[in-house]
């Protein structure tokens, strides 16, 4: 879980994933006074699924990276949660 280099309020997701599972769908919840898009999937390689999502709003003072999300990943209809914190973007 990321900040995207390109886009200060966007998200970059990358989760394991069944290699057989044929729908994936990722919630996210931030804090209470965040509001975020819903988790769109990118990409698919092997295991690891990619998705992005939007922060639309957040307090002014808020900082993004470091930031602790709780993540559900439903794959086939079974989920895993996990929370974890936004790092820094990747660098290229």
């Amino acid at each position: 879980l990321s900040q995207s280099s390109n886009h200060p309020r966007q998200l970059l997701i990358e989760a394991e994933a069944p290699t057989d599972a044929k729908s994936l769908i990722l919630f996210v919840e931030g804090p209470y006074d965040w509001y975020l898009t819903t988790a769109t999937f990118q990409e698919r390689s092997g295991s690891r699924a990619r998705f992005k999502l939007d922060v639309l709003d957040a307090p002014k003072d808020a900082k993004i990276v470091g930031t602790e999300l709780q993540l559900t990943l439903v794959a086939d209809g079974r989920g895993i949660e996990q929370k974890l914190m936004i790092a820094e973007p990747k660098k290229p």
